[in-house]
């Protein structure tokens, strides 16, 4: 029993697939489906870095490199 609710428990006796399973729990259906997407995201994510390891900067990521780099920059600098 897993909080209250009765669920199914796999073992892998003899160790031969590499198998994991996620319990996700959530107080709406939204929240669920959320959560669901962002797993499948990252799983997607890591099939896609086994096939092919090359990435580049996304989502701003180039932008904050340089804002950091700018301001230890200019806290060397006097004036």
């Amino acid at each position: 029993m897993f909080s209250s609710l009765w669920v199914t428990v796999l073992k892998n006796e003899e160790g031969r697939n590499s198998v994991a399973i996620a319990v996700l729990r959530g107080s709406t259906d939204s929240i669920l489906d959320d959560l669901g997407r962002a797993v499948d995201d990252g799983v997607n994510t890591y099939k896609s870095m086994c096939r092919d390891s090359r990435i580049i900067p996304g989502a701003a990521a180039t932008e904050i490199e340089l804002a950091k780099r700018l301001k230890e920059f200019s806290l060397k600098e006097t004036g």
